[in-house]
This record gives C-alpha cells, sequence and structure tokens, in this order.
C-alpha cells in the first residue's frame, strides 16, 4: 500500500491531514484495539468482498421487518452469502447473530421467521430456512414486547417450509463414508445412510419421527414414532420401581401393521385375561366362539399345541428323573386344603368322570391314580385316606349304580401275571387292619358288604373270593362271618365242618328215646333238582339222594327251618332271581 497526504489549499493557507494507520496484508504492530479495528465508526455497514461480489456483511445498529414482525434490532447481526441476491431483496440483512444466505433466487425465505431467532445461526437458500441456537422465554408468551424472562433459554434446532409444501421438508440426520459411485444407499452413497429423520406431517400439526433408513426403503415414516425395521430393545428397567398408587390394569397390544396401543386389562377377550375385580384372577377361553381368541368351545394347551382337553399339560422335556406335568400344593388354609378339585357335569350326557388317570410305558411300575396321606410327626389326626372315593345321590336323582370306588383292570391281547381290580392293604402298628373294608346300608332291596365275581372264558381256576390268614397267633382266620351263610353251589370242605359242640355250650341235654325207631321213619328218597324254575340257587343237576325237608320236619321238625333266598340283581339292576321256563 502506499501513504498519502492530502493538502488543500485555500487561497493563501494550507491545511494537512494526519497521516492514518493502514493494514498491511503482512501485518501490523503497535495497534490498539480501542483506536485500530478494521471497520467503520459511522452507521455504515462494514461490508466485505471478493471478485467485485458482495459475501459478508456485519450491520450497523439498525432494525428493519421480517416477515410479519416490524423494527426487529440486528445491531451487529453477520450475513455470509456467495452473491449481492441476499442483500438486494428484503429484508435486505441478516436474521441473526449470524446468517448464512445461500444467494441467488429464492435465498431469503422468511415465513419461518420468529423474533425469538436472534442468537444463534440463521439458515435461508432453496426457499426453506432453518435455525439453530438460543431461544429466550418471554413474559407474555403470545408477546414478543413484553421482556425476556431471565435465565429461562431452550436449546432450539428449527426448519420451516412455505404453508402446504412441508411434505418434502424433513429433518434428517445422515451417516457419510468413502463415496463409490457403486452404491446406490448407505454410507457409501451420494445420499448416504439415514439413521433418523423427522417428517412433518402433511396436515401441519404433528411430527413423525422415523429411524432408520427411509431414503433406502422409498418410503416415509407414518405414525409419531415409527421403527422402519429391527426392534426395540430395553437393556434395563428400573428394577425397585414400584407404585402402588398408580392404575396398572393396563396392557400394550399390537395390531396387524406393528402399531402400539393401550388397553385396559378388564376389556381383553383374548388370550390372558385378568378379571379387573379384587381378587384380580386369571382367565382364558371363555365367551362366545371367536375366531381370533380362544373361546368357550376351545381347548388350552401348554406343552402342547394340539390340546385334546379344557386343559392339557404334556411335559416331555424333563429336567430330573422325575417328570410332573402338574405340581399342585396347597396350603397355609385354617378350615382345610384341597390342592386339585375336579368336577365334571354332564347334562344328561353318557358318562361324567371328574377324574380320568393314565399311566403308561413304565418299565417297573404304572400307577394310573397314587394317593398319598400324610400325617407329621407330633400332628393329630381323626381319619386319613391315601384315596378316598364318595358317591352322592341328591334328592329325587335316580341312578342305577353307585360305586365309591370302581376298580377294573382289563387287557386284549396283552399278558399279565397278577391283575387286581382293587387291590388293598394296611401294615402298620395299629389296633385293626383292614386290607379291604366294605360296609353296605340302606339299601331298599338289598345291601352287599362285599360283592365278589369271577369268571372267565378260557380254562383255569376262578376265586370269586379268595381268602388267607397266615399268622402264628391262635386267632386265625381265613374268614370270619357273624350271621348266616348261604351258599348256591356245592361245599368242599377237606378238613371238616366243625359245629359247636362241647358240653360247655349246652343245656337242657336229655338222652334221644327210641333213636333207631325215629330213624326208621325217615325215608331216603332219588331225585332231580327243578334247575330252570330256581336259577339263583345254582342247584346241582343229575340224580341225586337224599330226604325231603317236609318229611323230615314231621319225625325231627328241630332239624328243619324255613328262609327266604334273597333276591338276586345282575350290573344293570335287572332281577335275575326271578322263575324262568
Amino acid at each position: 500500500m502506499r501513504t498519502w497526504i492530502t493538502a488543500l489549499l485555500l487561497g493563501s493557507g494550507s491545511v494537512a491531514f494526519a497521516q492514518p494507520t493502514e493494514w498491511l496484508l503482512l501485518g501490523n504492530n503497535g495497534t490498539t484495539a480501542g483506536t485500530n479495528f478494521l471497520g467503520t465508526d459511522d452507521a455504515v455497514r462494514l461490508t466485505v468482498r471478493t471478485d467485485d461480489s458482495w459475501r459478508l456483511q456485519v450491520n450497523e445498529s439498525e432494525s428493519y421487518n421480517i416477515d410479519a414482525f416490524s423494527l426487529m434490532p440486528a445491531d451487529g447481526f453477520v450475513g455470509i452469502s456467495p452473491d449481492d441476491a441476499f442483500w438486494s431483496t428484503a429484508p435486505y440483512g441478516p436474521f441473526g447473530r449470524l446468517h448464512l444466505a445461500e444467494g441467488r433466487e429464492y435465498n431469503t425465505q422468511t415465513i419461518g421467521y420468529r423474533p425469538w431467532m436472534r442468537n444463534g445461526i440463521n439458515f435461508t437458500g432453496n426457499n426453506d430456512q432453518m435455525y439453530i441456537g438460543q431461544k429466550y422465554t418471554y413474559d407474555d408468551p403470545e408477546d414478543h414486547t413484553s421482556g425476556e424472562l431471565l435465565d429461562y433459554t431452550d436449546a432450539i434446532i428449527q426448519w420451516s417450509d412455505n404453508p402446504g409444501t412441508w411434505l418434502s421438508d424433513r429433518m434428517r440426520f445422515i451417516f457419510t463414508s468413502e463415496y463409490s459411485s457403486m452404491s446406490t444407499t448407505g454410507n457409501a452413497s451420494l445420499e448416504g445412510l439415514e439413521a433418523m429423520q423427522l417428517y412433518p406431517h402433511d396436515d401441519g400439526s404433528e411430527v413423525f419421527v422415523g429411524i432408520g433408513d427411509w431414503f433406502a426403503a422409498g418410503v416415509s415414516p407414518s405414525e409419531r414414532l415409527d421403527v422402519l425395521n429391527r426392534t426395540i430393545r430395553i437393556r434395563r428397567l428400573v428394577p425397585d420401581y414400584e407404585d402402588t398408587g398408580l392404575d396398572y390394569d393396563k396392557v400394550m397390544v399390537t395390531d396387524d401393521d406393528g402399531r402400539i396401543h393401550w388397553r385396559p386389562i378388564s376389556t381383553l377377550d383374548c388370550e390372558w385375561s385378568m378379571s379387573g375385580s379384587s381378587p384380580n384372577h386369571v382367565y382364558t377361553a371363555v365367551g362366545s366362539a371367536s375366531a381370533t381368541c380362544p373361546d368357550e368351545v376351545e381347548n388350552v394347551g401348554i406343552g402342547t399345541a394340539s390340546p385334546a382337553y379344557k386343559l392339557h399339560v404334556v411335559d416331555d422335556t424333563p429336567v430330573s428323573s422325575t417328570t410332573r406335568a402338574i405340581h399342585a400344593l396347597a396350603t397355609g388354609g385354617t378350615a382345610g386344603n384341597t390342592c386339585i378339585a375336579a368336577e365334571a357335569e354332564a347334562d344328561n350326557g353318557t358318562a361324567s368322570t371328574a377324574v380320568w388317570a393314565l399311566a403308561y410305558n413304565g418299565s417297573a411300575t404304572c400307577t394310573g391314580i397314587s394317593g398319598v396321606a400324610n400325617v407329621e410327626a407330633g400332628e393329630t389326626s381323626v381319619n386319613i385316606y391315601g384315596v378316598r372315593g364318595n358317591t352322592e345321590i341328591d334328592v329325587d336323582a335316580t341312578v342305577t349304580e353307585a360305586f365309591g370306588v370302581h376298580g377294573q383292570v382289563s387287557t386284549s391281547t396283552g399278558t399279565i401275571t397278577n391283575a387286581r381290580g382293587v387291590y388293598g392293604r394296611a401294615e402298620a402298628t395299629a389296633t385293626r387292619c383292614y386290607g379291604v373294608e366294605g360296609t353296605g346300608r340302606n339299601g331298599t332291596t338289598v345291601n352287599y358288604g362285599g360283592r365278589f365275581e369271577a369268571t372267565s372264558t378260557t380254562a383255569g381256576t376262578n376265586y370269586g373270593v379268595f381268602a388267607s390268614a397266615n399268622s402264628s397267633t391262635t386267632a386265625n382266620w381265613a374268614g370270619w362271618f357273624s350271621g348266616d351263610i348261604n351258599v348256591t353251589g356245592q361245599g368242599f370242605i377237606p378238613g371238616n365242618l366243625w359245629t359247636p359242640s362241647d358240653a360247655m355250650f349246652k343245656t337242657n341235654v336229655e338222652p334221644l328215646i327210641n333213636a333207631v325207631d325215629v330213624i326208621a321213619q325217615l325215608d331216603a328218597h332219588t331225585y332231580d333238582y327243578l334247575e330252570a324254575d330256581f336259577p339263583m340257587m345254582d342247584l346241582p343237576s343229575g340224580n341225586q339222594g337224599g330226604l325231603i325237608a317236609q318229611e323230615l320236619e314231621l319225625v325231627l321238625p328241630s332239624l328243619v327251618t324255613e328262609t327266604t333266598f334273597p333276591a338276586q340283581y345282575d350290573d344293570q339292576g335287572n332281577q335275575t332271581s326271578c322263575r324262568k321256563r
């Protein structure tokens, strides 16, 4: 640069101006900030040009209108633009502390401007606008002239568009790496890898947040939060969060499009539900028929996809040597405990079974039902039952046969060494032990304390009752009967039939007078029994020999008694002791 002295000659006198200090390209020294500066000291903007184009402007102390807001303070605002177009279009200056303007046409879009866009960076270009910076809070949120609240500041990222055209203007987060012309999407592509975008909905009232590469997918987010792919993972929820005052009776559900909704538990009729009242029971498979939800005509499977029962439980992956499909424990009841309560009701149906058990393929033991009743040490109980069966008939009900306990063993082609319909065993240090005890009471026609039948279609021996008593004590009876005994058929007693004959049992003992004459009055006969007329007595066939009761009664009446043979019935309750011809 050159220095100069300007002289003004006025008449015979002259004035000489002081030599100013210039800014040198290679730097200055001896400068003072208060007196040496690059700029203006009057009310004129500072501008910087290159290639004779207006590139940068620093405002003087001034204000001007920006869109609908009048005389916005713009003191010292800095604007940077590549050409003069920004400065030749209203408002002819920057919007905030730093304004980057694209220049050329459509570079000063003002419709998105707000007065709080002051201390930050404004961007305009391509007829759009954006701001990053601070937003101070007004005393009156509706009036920007009402003053600002001290220390109430928000950090802002803002963008805008022309009314009705915001469909294409989004806020996007994009990651890029080394460019490859072979990549059409992703971080190496011209577009880059989109991580997230904020998409203003076309009605202008809400913004959708989309996570994912929406550009690559060719779609737009359509919900307040829209996850394009993958899923959402929460690594940790607060473990000790508990607030019993909150209403927890709501669950999160999704529709077929993946949209998340919430519903009160009490309104759910699908899968597992809760009653919604205290106690809040959990239930499923109720209600009228539904194509999408478990209902009253459908079954529930646990461990099986093909349940054959209302509740069908299968455990085929045992974690120990013992597998239990269902384990029930009832404890703490003051009135009584019931682990499993089974109830079967058939409205005029053919059969009802409260509990049905099937055990198969046990190499050592198969047990359909195993019952154990235990009284712990120090405790007292009146009655305990390993297995107990009760049959109760209500008033006016009619039943052909009732079984307290019914045991049955059957096979078609298999081989069984010993088959026991019911097996009872009592082995204990007790006053009395009963292997099996049966009582029949209050039957209007007949009562059986025990009823047994053994039949076979193949060769072999059948025992209706087989009794054995093995003991070293003197009182040892295979059978003990208190009352009369009726035997239809033949009786074989190889060890003699003993009757009480000891003198200690008898009184009024007198000799039988004319015993030979008495015996001579008895007539012996041969005869055949009327088997068909009296089938219930199982009379022997063929010619027999013996006495006639009526004739014996005339000679020795004390040796003849009269009895009524009880009626006999089959398993269906039909009388079988009637006369047949």
